[in-house]
Order: structure tokens, then C-alpha cells, then sequence
């Protein structure tokens, strides 16, 4: 059976979205559009680790007692893999089942008539937003558009949705957007024909499409302002401004304290960044010695498991900018992938079946070696590259979405990245604590960078992004930073065949 509890800034979460639902949809001032109340809206802005999923379904299987019928929820994100991921969550046995207890769990592909028009049961249907970029995109056998006579009638499974009939009702219907992120104008313009009456939106950063903005957050706005004179309710869902009067802002938005979130243990408590200018084996070097550290207090406390690393890199683009010759035998390759590959298997000695490449890397046929573990089909191979548990995993910004391991500790960026490096972006994917508890040792409750770069503003001006960002978020986490230059790097001189001279190592940061 699943093992899983809210945090009590979970449960609260849940509950401020569920209390703006109830004071919002039982309000005489309610906007509407016709005869028809506009939506709800609720954005859930959270740091990454917070646990934005299972706040969510806890507010969705809140809101039920809200509706005279059982609710439909559509569940929606960008990548097949966070798709695939809260499917197993919520499906029985999974991490969140209990959460969402009651209710029917199906894939889009699976929907049926049945599943519409069954009003006395709560229905959750799990989709990805590529079903609705494409008014011909099927997902699986399900084309959502397509009118199919055999199972939906004279009707689309899409048109069956909006109308969404049990008996002489039409069922509530609820629109949850994991990574909200990537609402786009095209999206909202579909998804409006459901004609929603709520969406749940949740990304650690957020930025609404203007017509999503006209359409719901502006009425919504309007109505705050009507409704003003009721300054008990607004301050019962925490939607006070600094002034004392009701905050529109903050109304459509439910913001978990970063300082919870830490505290909980969910995260790491600090970032090291380590910059250098030097070359790339400096900066592997670096980590590698970081990652035996990490390795050797993991063992002494018998915690039981094998801390990850990362490389971040830009795919078939060489040093020096130039393209990359795929044509080109293995060992002469340039590609940042392939020369951090070849680094870690022949001068550190980490088997290959630990290497993942999950990038659009090219090759001839018969020129990749047997041993590299190469993903170049995006979410198409996702899963194969799940299950290899790989320990080193090499990529360029593709993976960022979709990929959660709390075991991932280190990370290296490589200046192939160039100067807009926006590790900001990044940070999420070491951000997790393992086990969701802090040890008593900052080694193991820290995240560890190590960039590569061209000079020191590079370095200084990635570090300020991280800075912003975690001081918007209202993160207490440390940040510790360290710039070496070349520092500790030794040039070496090459000798011509037959010479007898004595070699001395010149320290670039000699005095």
C-alpha cells in the first residue's frame, strides 16, 4: 500500500484553493458570459520539489462536495513522461492513490461514452497538450476530434466532452495543467470550448497567454474589485493586500511558502556553484572529486544509495562553435556529448552501461559504439531510458521536464551552452532531497554545480539569475559560489622524439 501524507502546507494549499472555489462560485457577483458563470481560476506557484501534484489532487477530490455531480477532471501536461508518471501515481497501488480514492483513472485514449455520461462517479482523464495543438493529432487510437459512429454516434469523443451530459445535467468539469507554463494561445483557445468551471494551473513560474488572461483572470479581477466590501471573506483565503483590501492577485494565486517547503525537508538546503575557464576535464576532474566525497558520506551513514550526476551541453556544436562531423569516426569526434562520454569511460573509468546520452546525437549507421547508451528519440524512448537507472547522464535542455531524481546531486554545464546559460532553469533537477530529509552533513543536503564558461561575468551573471530567482521564490537556500579561473590547471609541454630535457609545470595562477 502507498505510504504517502501530505505536509500540513500541502493540506493548507489544498484547502486555500478549494475555500477561493467555494467563496468565488456561490458569490451573487459570480461573472458570467451569457447565461453561462465564468470560469474559476487558480494558479499554484511552488517551488520545484514542493509537491504542486499531490496539492492539486487533494483540491480536485476537495472539490467535490462543491458540485451537485460528479466532477470530470481533465489533467493535462506538455511531456508524455509527466503524463505517464501521475498516471502511476494515481492509479491503484500508486504513490497519490489514496489521495484521489473514488475516483475512475483513465488515459484520453481509453475515454468512452460511458465514462462521460456515468454522473456518480468522478472522472479523471489524463492527457498530454500535443492532443490539442493539432486538430488532427490523435493520441493512440482516439482521434478526439474525429466523429467515430461506432462509439461516440453522430458525435466527436471532443464534442461529447463539451457537452458532457449525465441525465438531464451536464457534469462539472475541472481543467488541471501540470507545467503551466506552456499554456499557449492555441491551447487556450481549445480548451475554452469545454467551457470549463475551473482551471488549476501549476508551475514554479508563470506567465499567462494574453487572451487566457482577457478571457478568465480579467473578469475574475472585476468581480474582486465588485465584491471588495467583503473584507472578512477575502481575508479567510489569505487575498489581502499589504493594505488591508482584497487583492485580486493574490486571489488567483495560492503561493507555498519556499521556507515550508525547505523546512519539510523536500529540498536541498544549498547550491554550490564551482566556475571555471579552464578546460573541460578541470571541470569533470572537479566534480568527480566532489562526487567521491559525496559517495564516501552517503556509505558512512548507510543510506543506500548512488548519487547521480548530470552534464549539460549543447549537442553536435564542437568547442570552437562548429558543427560536428558526424561522419567521423568515434574517437575523432568533437561533440561536447562525445568528448564528456569518452572523458568519464576512459580517464575516470565509469562503466558505459552507467552513461546515458539523451540527446539528438547524430552517427552514421555503424559508426556509434555498441556500449554507448544513446536516446535520440525524445519521449518516444523516455521510458527505455528510465529504466536503465543510469547514474551519468549527459543532455541538453530536453530533459528538464519529465525527469525527477532526487538521487541527482551534481551537475556540469558546459560553456558549449554559450553565454546565456540559465542555470536558473535547471537548478529543479537537483533541487529534490533525497529520502525528503536533511543528514547532518552539507555535503549531502547541497546541490553541487560546476560551470564552464568563457570568463567570469559569464560565471557572476548566472549565479545572480539563481540568486533572482530563489529570492522571488522566497527560498532559504544558501548559495555558495567559487570562481577559480584556470586555477590548479597545469599546461604541459610535448617533447619531440629523442629529447632529454626537465620538465617543470607551469601554474597558470602562479605568482
Amino acid at each position: 500500500m502507498p505510504d504517502f501524507e501530505l505536509k500540513v502546507f500541502q493540506a493548507d494549499a489544498a484547502k486555500t484553493i478549494v475555500d477561493r472555489y467555494a467563496f468565488f462560485a456561490g458569490h451573487p457577483y459570480r461573472p458570467s458570459k451569457g447565461p453561462k458563470p465564468r470560469p474559476f481560476f487558480q494558479a499554484l506557484s511552488a517551488l520545484t520539489g514542493a509537491g504542486k501534484t499531490p496539492v492539486l489532487a487533494q483540491a480536485v477530490t476537495l472539490l467535490r462536495s462543491h458540485f451537485s455531480s460528479e466532477p470530470i477532471i481533465f489533467w493535462m501536461s506538455k511531456a508524455k513522461s509527466v503524463v505517464a508518471q501521475t498516471y502511476s501515481n494515481f492509479s491503484a497501488g500508486g504513490k497519490y492513490s489514496e489521495i484521489v480514492d473514488g475516483f475512475r483513472i483513465i488515459n484520453i485514449a481509453q475515454l468512452t461514452p460511458m465514462h462521460i455520461e456515468d454522473g456518480s462517479t468522478p472522472l479523471m482523464i489524463m492527457a498530454t497538450t500535443g492532443l490539442f495543438n493539432n486538430r488532427d493529432q490523435s493520441e493512440g487510437a482516439l482521434n478526439i476530434y474525429k466523429k467515430d459512429a461506432d462509439l461516440f454516434g453522430d458525435s466527436s469523443p471532443w464534442e461529447r466532452l463539451i457537452a458532457r451530459k449525465t441525465g438531464a445535467k451536464r457534469r462539472p468539469l475541472l481543467i488541471v495543467y501540470d507545467e503551466g507554463h506552456n499554456l499557449s494561445e492555441q491551447q487556450t483557445e481549445i480548451l475554452s470550448e469545454l467551457e470549463p468551471d475551473a482551471y488549476l494551473l501549476a508551475s514554479a513560474t508563470l506567465k499567462l497567454p494574453a487572451n487566457f488572461h482577457k478571457a478568465v483572470i480579467q473578469p475574475i479581477k472585476l468581480w474582486a474589485e465588485e465584491a471588495s466590501n467583503d473584507y472578512e471573506r477575502f481575508a479567510e483565503v489569505s487575498a489581502l493586500g499589504a493594505d488591508g483590501s482584497p487583492d485580486a492577485q493574490l486571489f488567483v494565486t495560492t503561493a507555498i511558502s519556499s521556507e515550508k517547503v525547505v523546512s519539510a525537508e523536500l529540498v536541498k538546503k544549498a547550491i554550490q556553484f564551482d566556475g571555471t575557464t579552464g578546460a573541460m576535464e578541470k571541470s569533470l576532474d572537479d566534480l568527480h572529486k566532489r562526487l567521491e566525497l559525496i559517495k564516501a558520506e552517503i556509505s558512512e551513514r548507510g543510506l543506500g544509495f548512488s548519487p547521480k550526476a548530470i552534464y549539460v551541453c549543447k549537442t553536435n556544436i564542437a568547442d570552437d562553435g562548429e558543427k560536428d562531423d558526424h561522419s567521423k569516426p568515434f574517437m575523432h569526434r568533437k561533440a561536447p556529448p562525445i568528448r564528456i562520454w569518452r572523458y568519464l569511460v576512459e580517464e575516470k573509468g565509469i562503466p558505459p552501461n552507467e552513461i546515458a546520452i539523451y540527446a539528438n546525437l547524430s552517427f552514421l549507421d555503424g559508426n556509434k559504439p555498441a556500449e554507448v547508451n544513446l536516446f535520440s528519440k525524445g519521449e518516444n524512448d523516455f521510458e527505455d531510458f528510465q529504466a536503465g537507472n543510469f547514474k551519468h547522464i549527459i543532455f541538453n535542455l530536453s530533459l528538464q521536464e519529465g525527469w525527477d531524481d532526487p538521487a541527482c546531486y551534481l551537475a556540469y554545464i558546459d560553456k558549449s551552452m554559450g553565454s546565456s546559460i540559465q542555470v536558473e532553469q535547471i537548478i529543479g533537477r537537483v533541487l529534490r532531497q533525497y529520502g525528503a530529509r536533511h543528514y547532518d552533513n552539507q555535503l549531502i543536503n547541497s546541490a553541487h554545480f560546476f560551470l564552464r564558461v568563457d570568463n567570469q561575468s559569464v560565471f557572476s551573471s548566472a549565479i545572480n539569475a539563481v540568486k533572482d530567482k530563489l529570492k522571488a521564490e522566497g527560498a532559504p537556500i544558501e548559495i555558495v559560489d567559487n570562481f577559480s579561473g584556470t586555477a590548479g590547471t597545469a599546461e604541459d609541454l610535448n617533447l619531440k622524439d629523442g629529447m632529454d630535457v626537465k620538465l617543470h609545470h607551469v601554474h597558470v595562477d602562479a605568482k
